[in-house]
């Protein structure tokens, strides 16, 4: 290989290499290290001596380190607000991060901003379509005009299936010993990928997601009664729910056996509550209006006399329209005996558990184990 030559700049010796390098050796490189630079004094203008590595510095002593910081944070600079477009001061440090002149100005710029909707053509179609104000770098309407024609990865490249039929095509596990080992397989690494916390059937990811009796069909919510039917003939249902289940030792009731961790937040921080002197799970039976039945999770005396029913129910439940028409019926019916009816959401039951701390933990945890 061809080799060039060079000038060491420690040693000032040249030498031969093929990459291009700075020194011709290691010592020369460690010595360089080693050097002493000369530098001025950015407040006394005094030439001061320090070693290679604190080449950066710019004062030459503490004092004059102390004034050069003071200088920075004391000495101020006018800048425009992005909000109110009023001027403001700065201190010198600040130049490039300041820009509002107050925080009220930082939150109403920052969110009214976001919560803005703007219009935009897109690239693929040409028409018209709106985004939010954070989305505004979007180009396309819709996925299928992002990768469409030229766009596409795969434009302008043979492939090898094209207008070929799948090798599976027709095939089942039971005739196909290929397709049962390749299900086998996918549920290994399914099963591996929710231990390990990869996968989630949490929210909009489960299944079961939006299949509620609001979106359900007449022929869904049969079929659904029809498997409840058989489970509780079987024996499996009742309290074997994929919900934490067991029986509490309350400290002002009795025994209640509860069906959710929710509930048993709830006995709990009841229990530790000096404002309540009893609760009682699922107490009575309500009857509504339109001739249904409802029972309500729990009914807590207070000690000013007064007395509360209690519905715990995840607020996204709460908001669907069936669930949120027989709640009213129930508050309804309730208010009507002068008593107050009240729900218990995600925010509540959250703020109980904080609440709570290590001792629902260790709870849950002596429940999970069996003990």
């Amino acid at each position: 290989m061809k080799q060039s030559s060079y000038n060491c700049k420690n040693c000032k010796i040249d030498f031969l290499s093929v990459k291009k390098k700075t020194f011709c050796c290691k010592e020369c490189y460690f010595l360089s290290r080693k050097k002493i630079v000369t530098n001025i004094c950015v407040v006394c203008n005094k030439q001061f001596v320090v070693p290679y590595r604190f080449r950066e510095k710019k004062t030459c002593n503490q004092d004059c380190m102390k004034i050069s910081i003071s200088k920075s944070l004391t000495s101020s600079i006018t800048k425009q607000c992005l909000n109110c477009s009023k001027a403001f001061e700065a201190t010198k440090s600040y130049e490039k991060k300041a820009k509002y002149c107050s925080s009220d100005c930082f939150y109403h710029h920052k969110y009214e901003r976001d919560s803005k909707i703007i219009s935009k053509i897109c690239e693929g179609c040409g028409k018209e379509f709106q985004k939010d104000f954070i989305k505004r770098h979007v180009r396309f309407c819709s996925k299928n005009c992002a990768f469409s024609g030229s766009r596409n990865p795969m434009y302008g490249k043979e492939n090898g299936m094209c207008g070929k039929k799948a090798w599976n095509n027709g095939l089942t596990t039971k005739t196909d010993e290929r397709l049962l080992n390749a299900g086998r397989k996918i549920s290994k690494i399914q099963k591996r990928q929710f231990e390990s916390g990869m996968r989630s059937n949490y929210g909009k990811k489960n299944p079961m997601f939006g299949k509620t009796k609001d979106l359900m069909t007449q022929e869904q919510r049969e079929k659904y009664s029809k498997a409840a039917i058989e489970r509780v003939i079987s024996g499996v249902s009742g309290y074997k729910t994929g919900h934490l289940n067991g029986t509490y030792d309350c400290k002002k009731s009795s025994s209640v056996k509860f069906k959710s961790s929710w509930e048993l937040a709830a006995m709990m921080w009841w229990d530790d509550c000096e404002e309540v002197v009893s609760y009682q799970y699922e107490p009575e039976i309500v009857r509504l209006k339109d001739g249904r039945r409802a029972i309500p999770d729990f009914k807590v005396e207070y000690v000013n006399g007064a007395v509360k029913i209690f519905e715990i129910k995840p607020t996204q439940i709460q908001q669907l329209e069936s669930v949120k028409e027989k709640l009213n019926l129930v508050k309804e019916a309730l208010n009507s005996f002068g008593i107050s009816y009240e729900l218990l959401g995600d925010k509540e039951i959250k703020l109980m558990i904080k609440d709570l701390g290590e001792n629902f933990k260790n709870e849950i945890e002596r429940y999970k184990s069996g003990k």
